[in-house]
């Protein structure tokens, strides 16, 4: 931490939990030399890093909340518990064999990218693709139901079968067969 004072950050805290917004702006400065070197420990990729950093301040922010002087432990060691556990909790999820789909899938733009690399150099490909792209977005669409283009929506979001399920209000069954469906009309399409 960088700051001189070891109640600094007990400081900022108490002006959190009273409802200064900004503090925790000052708290996450104070932590983020903390969070990055738990993260850079983790053996995932750049992106990941970045989703875990987030995960980082979530922690801190959740530290920060629940913290309790009462309990004979500095923030800081609390701090760095509760980061530790929601990075490493969501390295978890993200390598649990429900969301290999997730892990496993690609872009939109890595496939244009891939099967079309003097796309960006010429403008008129360029619009053309972008129309292409456009009208396979749009059939694609009118071909799910309102459901299916809700859990598609959540799916690329990234969100896990059970996180679907739940914001959904529907079983994960439900969810697993909506899924299923899509890829086979999405089948189509790429054909």
């Amino acid at each position: 931490m960088a700051s001189d004072s070891p109640n600094f950050a007990e400081q900022l805290v108490k002006k959190i939990v009273s409802g200064e917004e900004s503090a925790f702006f000052d708290l996450s400065h104070e932590f983020d030399a903390m969070i990055k070197s738990i993260v850079n420990s983790a053996t995932v990729n750049k992106g990941e890093k970045e989703d875990l950093y987030q995960e980082g301040l979530i922690g801190l922010y959740k530290a920060a909340i629940n913290f309790d002087e009462g309990r004979g432990a500095s923030f800081s060691t609390f701090a760095y518990l509760c980061i530790k556990h929601c990075i490493y909790s969501s390295i978890r999820v993200y390598f649990s064999k429900r969301n290999e789909p997730v892990r496993t899938s690609f872009s939109i733009d890595e496939v244009v990218a891939s099967q079309f690399p003097d796309l960006c150099t010429d403008p008129e490909k360029l619009l053309i693709e972008k129309e292409n792209i456009r009208l396979i977005k749009e059939s694609v669409d009118s071909s799910l139901s309102e459901y299916e283009r809700r859990v598609f929506k959540l799916f690329l979001s990234g969100l896990s079968y059970d996180d679907i399920a739940a914001s959904l209000q529907t079983p994960q069954k439900s969810v697993d067969n909506a899924i299923q469906r899509i890829r086979g009309k999405l089948k189509k399409f790429i054909k």
